[in-house]
Parts: C-alpha cells; structure tokens; sequence
C-alpha cells in the first residue's frame, strides 16, 4: 500500500513540478521575447520608439501645463547632413502666423535676385504749351514697389512726392488742364485674402496690397485720452484723408492699445472702438489706407499747389488698365534692391511687403496678379524644389490669415533649400537675431542663444513659431522650428517656455 500511494503521490507531485516548471520557462520567454521586442522595435517603459525619445529640455517643453490643449510641432536638423538631431510631431499641419513669410521671401529672392528693383514713374501726355500749360494729365504709376515712399526707407526715397512736383516744376509746367492721376493698374484694385479677418484688415498689418503702394499703406489717428470711461478725441491725421468719415468710439482705459479701426480698401468709412490708456495728450494709432494710390496722388497734388501749379481737372487713381496713349516719361523712382526690402519684411514681419511679393511671382508666372494664383505660383515653386506639399495650405502670402497651414517639416525644407543656395548669406542676414534685433530683439537676451540664433517669429491670437538657424554650443548650426497653435498661458509665458527649449538645443551636442 505504501508503495502505492507512495507512486500515487510522487506522480501527483510530479505533475504538479512539471507544471511550474514549464509556467515558470513560459514567462521568461515571454519576458525574453518582451525585451527582444523592445529593443527591436527600440521601445522604452512608455512604449515610444527611439526615435520618439525626447531629451528632458523637449520633453519639459511639450509637457508645460500651457500646452495641455495646445498642438505642438518641433523639428531640428543638423543643417549641413540634413540629419534629423530630435522631432515632435513634424509633420502636423499647424497654423503658421508670420512663418509663411520665409516661403514667400525665400521664392522671391531665388526668382527675382536680390538686386532687383522695382520702378514709379512719373509721365504727362498731351503737350505743353509756351505759357507752361499742360494740354494733358501727369501720371505717376505704379510699378508694384512694395515700400515706395515708406517711412523705413526714408533715406532711399526723400520726400519722393515733392521731388515730383520739382520734376514737374522744372519741366515749365505751371498750369495742368487735365487730371493728375495714379495708375495702379498693374495689378488691378487693392489685394488681400479673402479670409483675413474683420478686425485686421482697417489696422495697418492688414493693408492691402497694390501696384502703387505708399507709406506702407497706412496712415496715423492721433487721439487725446482723458478720464477712464472717457470719450477718446480725435486731434490729428496723417496724411489727410478728406474722403474718409470716422466714426470714433474709442474710450480712455486699460494701460496699452486696445483699439481697433473696422473698414475695408476702397471704402469711404471708418469705424473706430476700443479703448486707449488714460490721460495721454497724444497717442497715436496706425490704420490701413482705404486707397493708397490715392493718397499718394493727393499728396502730389498738395506738393504742386505749394509750387504754386494750378491743377484744373480732377485727382484721382486708376486700377482699372488705362486708356493707351503717348506718354512722356519726366522721372523713374528705383526701388531699394530686393535684398534689402527682404530684410525689413522679415526682420518687422510686414505683411504688405509679402503679399506685394506674392503678386509679382503671379505676374511673373504669366498669372492675373491676385492672392489666390500667388499661393498656387508659390506651392508650385517648393513643389518643383523637392519639398512633400502634402498638408501645404496658402491662403496668403504673409501668414495673416488663419486658413493657412504647414508643417515643420516643410519649414525645416525651406530653411534647408536656403542654406544651400547662392543666397545663403543675405537670405540668413534677413532673419533677426536673438537678444539683438528685429522680432528677436527681446528673445534670449542675456542667455547663451543670444546672437546664436537666426530666425523669423509668427505670431498671432493663440499661435506662435520659430524658425531658423541656431550654432549650438559646439560651433554647429542647427535648422530649429517650433511651432505651436493654441497654447494657454500668456505670451509671455509661451515666451520663456521656447528660450528654456533653445537653450537645451544649444547646449545638446
């Protein structure tokens, strides 16, 4: 019995051996087989690829509490292999404000050069008789110059409406029987994006633009403010715009610009609200010109009547194409080169100055001269160059519009192409520079990226970008975007989250 029960149990026992045995193998194959699997695929705990591995300073970045319902793009690239150094979503179609403007800059300067220009010229027709008279019309056209008469350029330019009228002057015209007029037909009637917003598009950034531009196409409100709660008078503007009706509600409070003037291009009225600090003797606003050529001719007008040349037709601008006619040229005003108009659209982020551009490469493309054929020149071009334009949308030429959208990886692409091309140095110079000027000029002061990072800003309600080139601690450049869309703390804030993840970059060999 014993040896029975003895075999019974033993084999009962056995089993139960054999069991555990074979239990025991089948989970450390299975944890072999997890870790093999792991370190093919080069997983870490959380189950991300190697290559999603972010260091801390990105990871940091990415997992600020002002990003929780933000999308986020990162992208940085050893700019001579063009190897990837470490990446977040870049390949996300993110909204990219003031971003677009290094496609447009970028296209231009490769297809126009940067030492084109671009020409005003001012013409008569008819003849002039021995009293003086012109039998005829002074014309000054427009040859789509984004920055004539600009305020930027003032040395370049003078006072380019007075040197007409001296022109004239010194033709022996004393009297003009015809009109004098500003043909802006080149590119037809004012262009902006049909979905710009209402709120933009009467402020100075959101000009139109046209074939005769002048004074950035804005002009000046200056108010005095009183009491908190108190109207808001309107003391002074410039130039005049006797056509235009303001309707002003702006009110004294807060403590920055908070007002906002509402009215479209080729309008005659002007709505002004918001609100302005308190107690300033003078505070200057800048709106759109509803009608740049004709501020321009008015201008001319004003210098004439100075010289005392008696105008007895009417002032007026053309953007329609004009009636074909022997003309007389008396003067051509030369634009700065290219380069140089390249270098204050991207250092002040204008937007006239790229959608002036984004005409031209339409018209250059045997193209109607508006936005919409502008943007398809402009996908076509970085198509051509190699760039994937899956998930590329242009709606406009400057960024200021929210329906346009792109990748850091076609950023990174842009930047790339650049650095490779015969315009390397003057298209980098065009860029600001941390902690020293333009749209940098307050970013990474006093830290280790100061001076070391080239890159153009966008910016608008809920957006921000970056996008440049950094020589990081070891003498290499980096190609560096960083995109974000709809971030919740303060610009500010935003602000010092992205020094915090270029100072790792810089330092991340």
């Amino acid at each position: 019995m014993k040896s029975s029960v003895c075999s019974s149990a033993c084999g009962f026992a056995g089993t139960l051996f054999l069991w555990f045995f074979f239990a025991v193998l089948f989970l450390a194959q299975g944890s072999t087989s997890a870790g093999a699997q792991n370190n093919v695929e080069g997983q870490n705990e959380k189950g991300q690829s190697s290559s999603e591995i972010k260091p801390a300073f990105l990871d940091d970045f990415i997992n600020n509490s002002c990003l929780q319902h933000a999308s986020v793009g990162v992208l940085v690239m050893d700019a001579e292999s063009g190897e990837v150094v470490m990446e977040h979503q870049p390949d996300l179609t993110l909204v990219p404000a003031s971003l677009q403007k290094l496609l447009t800059s970028a296209a231009a300067l490769q297809t126009f050069g940067e030492s084109h220009t671009f020409d005003t010229k001012l013409l008569y027709r008819g003849t002039i008789d021995s009293a003086g008279t012109l039998h005829g019309d002074v014309i000054l056209r427009g040859g789509g110059d984004p920055t004539f008469g600009s305020p930027r350029f003032a040395a370049h330019y003078g006072d380019a409406m007075r040197r007409c009228a001296m022109v004239l002057q010194q033709a022996g015209i004393k009297k003009v029987d015809g009109d004098i007029i500003a043909d802006a037909s080149l590119f037809g009637p004012p262009q902006l994006a049909g979905t710009w917003i209402w709120e933009d598009i009467g402020n100075y950034y959101g000009a139109a633009a046209a074939s005769l531009n002048y004074l950035d196409n804005s002009f000046e409100i200056t108010f005095a403010t009183g009491a908190p709660g108190t109207a808001a008078k309107i003391i002074k503007i410039a130039p005049e715009l006797p056509e235009i009706a303001f309707r002003n509600s702006v009110m004294a409070g807060g403590t920055a610009d908070k007002a906002y003037i509402y009215g479209s291009y080729l309008t005659s009225i002007r709505e002004i609200g918001g609100t302005l600090p308190p107690y300033r003797n003078a505070f200057t606003i800048r709106g759109a010109l509803p009608d740049p050529a004709l501020a321009a001719i008015n201008q001319l007008h004003a210098e004439l009547s100075r010289m005392r040349i008696v105008v007895e037709g009417a002032t007026r601008s053309e953007y329609e194409n004009m009636e074909s006619q022997k003309e007389q040229t008396l003067l051509t005003i030369v634009s700065p080169p290219l380069v140089e108009i390249i270098g204050e659209l991207n250092q002040q982020s204008i937007n006239l100055y790229a959608e002036t551009l984004l005409l031209h490469l339409a018209l250059d493309a045997g193209k109607t001269p508006v936005i919409v054929n502008g943007c398809e020149v402009l996908a076509n071009f970085w198509k051509e160059k190699g760039m994937n334009t899956t998930g590329l949308f242009l709606a406009d030429g400057s960024g200021l519009s929210r329906a346009n959208g792109i990748t850091a990886r076609q950023l990174a692409f842009v930047l790339q192409e650049m650095l490779s091309s015969n315009q390397s140095e003057e298209f980098l110079a065009s860029l600001p520079v941390a902690g020293q000027s333009g749209t940098l000029s307050n970013f990474g002061r006093g830290k280790p990226i100061e001076g070391k990072w080239r890159a153009k800003t966008g910016t608008m309600s809920r957006v921000t970008g970056y996008a440049g080139v950094l020589k990081d601690s070891a003498g290499h450049d980096k190609i560096v975007v960083v995109m974000v869309n709809n971030f919740t703390c303060s610009r500010l804030e935003i602000q010092r989250a992205a020094e915090r993840l270029m100072v790792g970059i810089f330092d991340n060999e």
